[in-house]
């Protein structure tokens, strides 16, 4: 009887190690998923037009070298999003969110000087991406929408387990700003000016 009592506990244990290595695996599927996923995204979003903004007024030319760099810069927190930490140390754990809450600090900075910049543009230069049909709308959205450009917790507080963000609503967020950013640089830096101007 004793025998048969080990003989289930041994499966039993057999049954949980193998349940637990099917989650461990199927969450690594997701992950690699998720980032082959994100990989595609940020490249369908690149450009690769070369930075020449000599036709453009003094203004938008900055403001589009600034678009290059702050898609660049909202790209990192996606990055460095700390997922996969059902392995890590607390401290490690803690160490994955610092990173990915100064990335996202780094970002909402560059993200609101950008829109400061943009509000800041001439009337003509205005109008011209009024006439482009350019707007700004996804850009500021990223700034403002809950759960993007969040930290993962209370900043003051030194928890042990942070709040792990959510994937999903980050990467779409920041996609979407990313996108609206790739849009305004393509179109100014294609426009060419009127040669009877």
């Amino acid at each position: 009887m004793l025998g048969i009592v080990v003989e289930g506990n041994l499966a039993l244990s057999l049954l949980c190690v193998g349940g637990g290595a099917t989650v461990a695996t199927a969450n690594l599927v997701r992950q690699r998923a998720r980032r082959a996923g994100l990989a595609r995204r940020l490249a369908e979003i690149d450009v690769n037009l070369p930075l020449d903004t000599g036709h453009l007024s003094p203004a938008l030319a900055d403001l589009t070298c600034q678009a290059r760099t702050l898609r660049l810069c909202l790209a990192t927190p996606l990055q460095r999003m700390p997922e996969g930490t059902w392995r890590d140390t607390p401290w490690r754990r803690r160490q994955r969110c610092d990173e990915y809450d100064r990335a996202l600090v780094d970002a909402r900075r560059a993200l609101w000087d950008w829109i400061s910049c943009a509000r800041d543009l001439s009337g003509a230069d205005r109008a011209l991406l009024r006439r482009l049909g350019l707007n700004l709308r996804a850009v500021q959205r990223a700034l403002f929408a809950p759960g993007v450009l969040e930290r993962t917790s209370d900043p003051w507080e030194a928890v042990l387990y942070p709040t792990t963000p959510d994937y999903d609503r980050v990467s779409d967020g920041l996609c979407e700003a990313m996108r609206d950013l790739q849009r305004f640089e393509v179109a100014l830096l294609s426009l060419r000016a009127h040669p009877y101007r």
